[in-house]
């Protein structure tokens, strides 16, 4: 099993696990190596499972996914336990 924390940020914060520490995030628990790409779908499904609210599957879409490093491609395949950030997007000047 692949534990995979994401770190919710702007849009996304309001929609986090309930728990202590600041740090908004919910934890996906994958069963084989995934793309980022599939990993969309995987954290649209549990924000949607978590009775908050979320229902804008296209910012999931739209946003980008880091990790502490850079931000990750679709294609990138995450095979072991880490740490990622959800980064939606915004505009102003």
């Amino acid at each position: 099993m692949i534990r995979v924390q994401v770190k919710l940020f702007g849009a996304f914060r309001k929609f986090a696990e309930s728990g202590g520490g600041g740090v908004q995030l919910v934890t996906l628990e994958l069963l084989k190596p995934t793309s980022i790409h599939d990993l969309r779908e995987h954290l649209a499904v549990k924000l949607e499972s978590l009775g908050t609210g979320f229902n804008d599957r296209s910012l999931v879409a739209e946003s980008a996914f880091a990790n502490e490093d850079t931000v990750l491609e679709d294609q990138v395949l995450i095979n072991s336990d880490t740490v990622l950030a959800i980064l939606p997007p915004v505009c102003g000047g």
